[in-house]
């Protein structure tokens, strides 16, 4: 009686393979786990992540190009070591990766106890306002944060191309990524606030410096 053939040993590896990944996820499952770990866990709130994050790293950058008027003249801004890039380029990284943050389901928009900021002024959204806000139109807020995801990576370009004019067009953006988003959210009916961040070609003064935010 002729033997059966021997299967390739390739076809018996990839066997073995698919049984131990078969394995794994029933072990998974048993365990109450999900086989792709992708369950986050949000704790901070969106008013933590934009007063711990965005907003320090936002003023980072705003802060480092631009243009200084004192009483002896103009004083350019711009990083020049490589200390002060590599912490514009640490902003830029948490500007990127803040604006992922906002996308995870389930965040709060305040830490328990607590309120909107400037939630007293007429036509400032509360939280539960903002969170319907949200929800009513996902997919409008999942573009208005992809905007600061685009500004913060034509940022993080800037810096390691060490481009300070880029960086200034970058920061131009920045700004309107997250005026627009706040005018949506935060403040729709408020009075128009003052700029978030410098304009493109930003001056200020020795005694009084340009708002940032």
């Amino acid at each position: 009686m002729a033997s059966r053939p021997e299967p390739p040993r390739r076809h018996r590896a990839h066997s073995r393979a698919a049984l131990l990944g078969l394995a794994g996820s029933a072990l998974l499952v048993a365990c109450g786990l999900r086989p792709e770990a992708d369950e986050f866990k949000p704790t901070a709130s969106f008013q933590d992540i934009m007063a711990q994050v965005v907003d320090p790293a936002a003023d980072g950058l705003w802060e480092a190009v631009g243009t200084v008027t004192t009483a002896a003249g103009h004083q350019e801004l711009a990083p020049h070591s490589d200390e002060e890039w590599a912490a514009l380029r640490g902003h830029a990284v948490r500007l990127v990766e803040a604006s992922n943050l906002l996308l995870i389901p389930g965040r709060p928009i305040v830490a328990a106890g607590l309120r909107v900021e400037d939630a007293h002024v007429p036509g400032i959204n509360n939280a539960d306002e903002i969170a319907r806000a949200i929800a009513a139109d996902r997919a409008k807020f999942v573009a208005a944060v992809h905007r600061l995801h685009a500004a913060g990576t034509a940022a993080l370009v800037a810096v390691d191309r060490r481009d300070t004019q880029q960086l200034l067009l970058a920061g131009d953006a920045l700004d309107k990524a997250c005026e627009g988003c706040h005018a949506s959210y935060w403040y729709p009916g408020a009075a128009p606030p003052p700029r978030i961040g410098p304009p493109l070609q930003s001056t200020a003064t020795a005694d009084a410096p340009a708002a940032r935010r």
